[in-house]
């Protein structure tokens, strides 16, 4: 009995990851941007990881951080066109949000890795095709390949913590800082994974993360954390290639989503990757819990 129960520990644990990477072109911070983006590319290769994932809005490419984007694509990394400047802040217009993406593309055509992958934003409507829909047949009828991400941590605002303790010249006990930040990753993953199963099984999940000082750090830790308990990191062209999927496969924003993921039924469209880990102040509390940046 014990050993069967270690057996189902085991598979709970294994996890197929697509690792992707959003806010490449962010201002330095306590790390230059680009030694930041070195690093990152230099755990990659020593870990044998393979490629992943890079977000690109075009708009703010500039002489500075259009090396960075350079250095993932000569490192064999996928480009994926995130937009040109279009903001969802501002009314949704499908025509220039089509248009948006049509400039990323054109601009993002210069680089070898970067092949026609698109994410998609969320235009949610109540009409009988939903923008989402006509999204999907814009990107197929220009040959551009969608792409979803299953979840996104709060590993930006662990990042903004950081920065102000450090900026405030406090003491950050960086190894305990490493545990936790890999901690909360790791069990995320393995919540999520719970709530995908009713309806996309063991289906690989793509976990989006913030190119920041946090991650060019502990990258390390969490790739060996998946990897020692069975799980893989895949390749995201060997996911993203795949017909598209809905990158929410639970939603628990809207009422009886769970329920019916439960009951095999058609999923919530709801197409915005899923924050697991609560805001802000749950982030905080995380912290206080594991005694850090106060």
């Amino acid at each position: 009995m014990a050993s069967s129960l270690i057996g189902l520990s085991l598979q709970a644990s294994a996890l197929d990851v697509v690792l992707a990477f959003t806010q490449v072109q962010a201002p330095s911070t306590s790390l230059d941007g680009t030694a930041r983006t070195q690093m990152i590319i230099n755990h990659l290769r020593r870990l044998d990881a393979g490629p992943v994932a890079i977000f690109v809005r075009t708009h703010e490419l500039t002489a500075k951080t259009r090396g960075r984007i350079s250095l993932y694509d000569n490192a064999g990394h996928l480009l994926v066109n995130n937009g040109h400047r279009y903001h969802l802040l501002s009314r949704p217009d499908l025509y220039r949000y089509q248009a948006d993406l049509l400039i990323a593309d054109r601009q993002l055509r210069r680089y070898k890795n970067y092949m026609g992958h698109v994410h998609l934003a969320n235009f949610e409507t109540t009409e009988a095709k939903s923008y989402r829909e006509r999204l999907l047949d814009f990107a197929h009828d220009r040959g551009l390949v969608p792409v979803a991400v299953s979840i996104r941590v709060q590993d930006a605002y662990l990042n903004r913590r950081y920065q102000q303790q450090v900026n405030r010249h406090r003491r950050v006990d960086i190894a305990a800082l490493q545990d936790a930040y890999v901690d909360m990753i790791w069990q995320e993953l393995l919540y999520y994974q719970k709530l995908a199963m009713p309806t996309h099984g063991r289906a690989p999940l793509v976990l989006l993360l913030e190119e920041n000082d946090l991650t060019a750090y502990f990258l390390p830790g969490l790739i060996d954390r998946i990897r020692d308990n069975g799980g893989r990191i895949l390749a995201p062209q060997t996911v993203f290639n795949r017909p598209f999927i809905t990158s929410v496969p639970v939603n628990p924003h809207t009422a009886g989503g769970y329920v019916a993921a439960l009951g095999l039924a058609v999923p919530p469209r709801l197409q915005a990757p899923y924050i697991i880990g609560g805001d802000k102040p749950w982030a905080d509390q995380f912290l206080l819990r594991h005694g850090l940046l106060q």
